[in-house]
């Protein structure tokens, strides 16, 4: 009767045991398998994917944007070089004006009759320069200098943009006729006009300087957010790869805890099967 109780007994551990054995299986099991899963998601589908790729997404608009503000910029300087150059000619011309003034006054004096076509010469080749200056000052199709207007467009949808209007600052537009220099009162004449002409270009050279000077601040503002739109990314980019690696550690001390609570049961396993 005692062996047949030792016999009932150790039955008896023997088949608690092998329940903890598998419930200990069971668990570790479910604890790999909720890792694995878990990591896999991760994996697959990257922290706030949707965010990451709006940033993306807005900073390749950005640039877009800017290489357009860029040509503006561009045409903008070329039109302000072009004015700079011809508030240069228009003054030379009003020096050679003066002169012949000077020596029609001075042949005058001495009876004599002023010789100044050499300076009308020289005042008709300062009118085709101006002309010349006010031609070569366009970029990419567009010369505010010969009355074209440029749009310039500082966000996506075109909302908020400038207009620059241009005006044509040819000799005819400026109203800078042929020299006559055979009389003073023609002479007079041209002063006025290029006086006249002189106040007109450097009035339009000051809105341009200005308009010129509010693009170069929104270029500067706009490659400003594009690389705040890159940090963010890479801010977000780096935090996924932090996370991975916290999970990635997870799932191998879950495998780890697996192996350890199978060792913790096969001895006491073993020791009720050598009873048999």
């Amino acid at each position: 009767m005692a062996a047949d109780d030792i016999i009932s007994g150790s039955a008896s551990r023997a088949a608690n045991l092998a329940k903890s054995q598998k419930t200990l299986s069971l668990n570790a099991a479910s604890t790999k398998a909720k890792a694995e899963s878990a990591t896999k998601s991760s994996i697959s589908e990257p922290k706030e994917p949707t965010q990451t790729q709006s940033l993306n997404n807005r900073a390749a608009d950005l640039t877009r944007l800017l290489d357009g503000i860029g040509q503006s910029i561009r045409t903008l300087e070329s039109a302000d070089s072009g004015v700079k150059e011809i508030v240069a000619l228009i003054g030379e011309s009003f020096g050679v004006a003066q002169d012949a003034k000077a020596k029609f006054y001075a042949a005058k004096g001495r009876g004599e009759e002023a010789q100044l076509e050499p300076l009308a010469r020289n005042f008709s080749g300062l009118r085709t320069q101006i002309d010349e200056s006010a031609e070569k000052s366009g970029h990419r199709g567009v010369n505010l200098l010969k009355g074209e207007s440029l749009n310039s467009y500082f966000n996506e949808d075109r909302k908020n943009s400038l207009l620059t209007k241009g005006t044509s600052l040819t000799v005819q537009a400026l109203g800078i006729d042929a020299p006559d220099f055979s009389n003073i009162k023609s002479i007079d004449k041209t002063l006025s006009q290029i006086r006249s002409a002189l106040n007109d270009v450097r009035i339009f050279g000051a809105g341009l300087a200005k308009d010129l000077l509010v693009v170069q601040s929104r270029r500067d503002f706009t490659e400003q957010t594009i690389d705040t739109l890159n940090a963010g990314v890479a801010g977000l980019t780096g935090s996924d790869i932090d996370e991975e690696g916290a999970k990635l550690l997870a799932l191998q001390t879950a495998q780890l805890l697996g192996a350890s609570e199978s060792s913790l049961a096969s001895p006491g396993q073993q020791s009720v099967l050598r009873l048999f």
